[in-house]
């Protein structure tokens, strides 16, 4: 029997969480069987950094920040209590940015290693800095994606509960098909 809609690109979001794992593994299932180009995004979000996001950054990229981080400039800056504070709160700017860049890197490159397994070639990885919604949005907009696929549930914090989750907004704004996993 063959497929009523072809679909020829798939858009899948990442953000590390178990729903977007599957919904990686359904998008692959997907790939596979309308041979579709797959295009993973995982958007680095302007917010403050979520309880799950810094437990993953105490267990497993503690080095990366430290590494990254410039603690001896603070050591160094003597006099002007508003230098250090400005110092501070660069430091604070750069340690959330650092942590998401290295939790996302890290679920991209396990994502693509799970993906070339599967034989499939015809793939990209896109990282952004924004609102996860618009990006999301914006990159199935730019490949004309036929569907995208993301967890129901994400690695945010509750304050996305009040301000509607990233897959409802997903679901409500896009043009075209949509599929939410669990």
């Amino acid at each position: 029997m063959q497929a009523k809609h072809k679909i020829s690109k798939i858009v899948v979001a990442l953000d590390g969480s178990d729903h977007a794992a599957k919904a990686l593994d359904f998008a692959i299932d997907l790939a596979e069987q309308y041979d579709a180009k797959l295009t993973t995004v995982s958007v680095i979000s302007d917010q403050p950094i979520s309880e799950e996001e810094r437990h993953l950054a105490e267990v497993e990229y503690h080095t990366d920040v430290i590494e990254k981080l410039n603690a001896d400039a603070l050591l160094d800056v003597r006099g002007d209590p508003r230098a250090i504070a400005g110092m501070l709160a660069q430091q604070y700017g750069d340690a959330a940015r650092i942590i998401r860049r290295g939790v996302f890197q890290n679920f991209l490159d396990k994502a693509n290693t799970k993906i070339k397994s599967r034989g499939i070639t015809n793939f990209e990885t896109v990282i952004a800095e924004g609102d996860p919604a618009k990006v999301i949005l914006e990159t199935a907009k730019d490949i004309k994606a036929d569907l995208i696929m993301l967890g129901s549930r994400g690695l945010s914090n509750l304050g996305g509960l009040l301000m509607g989750s990233v897959s409802h907004k997903v679901l409500q704004m896009a043009k075209c098909s949509c599929i939410t996993v669990k």
